[in-house]
């Protein structure tokens, strides 16, 4: 059997095109998912950022600096010293004990304090948190935070029938 060395030739350059044209057809396919991808993300950031700007127009502050407001009197033998009584963060729909303990340790003790925080800063706190954290949505903490400082508590409970899991059914 001999080869023609005219169409093993030939059979090159067709696999040599074919495979060209897979190549091309996958880069552009690739491209065309990854500008969706791209053009998502920055619609997804251009409406935080339009968020942020008018949270900050709205409440008139560029930063979150906490203010401890319940103070209770407790002496210590060596020397004076008032710690705070964090408020029974419990009572808001969708929050739990760990979920308290971080918000107390980001200066977030009081119903005043949440009330007047974000829920896009209370995202934060919890994505920065890590995972455990960021499947809650803090959506409507402040509403219920608000209700409880003001000591409304039978429309924090109304307001409450419609949240599960402090999320709007």
């Amino acid at each position: 059997m001999e080869l023609n060395p005219q169409s093993l030739s030939g059979a090159i350059a067709e696999i040599l095109i074919l495979l060209f044209i897979a190549a091309s057809t996958g880069w552009l396919c690739a491209r065309a998912i990854i500008n969706k991808q791209l053009y998502k993300i920055n619609l997804e950031i251009t409406q935080k950022k339009a968020e942020l700007a008018h949270y900050k127009i709205t409440h008139n502050e560029h930063t979150f600096e906490p203010t401890i407001a319940k103070v209770s009197k407790t002496v210590y033998p060596d020397h004076i010293k008032t710690i705070a009584e964090p408020d029974n963060f419990l009572l808001i729909e969708g929050i739990g004990p760990k979920t308290v303990e971080l918000l107390n340790k980001e200066g977030i003790l009081t119903f005043e304090q949440l009330a007047g925080t974000s829920a896009i800063m209370l995202s934060g706190i919890l994505k920065k948190a890590g995972p455990r954290f960021q499947i809650q949505d803090p959506t409507y903490w402040p509403q219920q935070a608000s209700f409880a400082k003001d000591g409304q508590w039978e429309q924090l409970k109304e307001y409450q029938t419609y949240l599960t899991a402090g999320k709007s059914n």
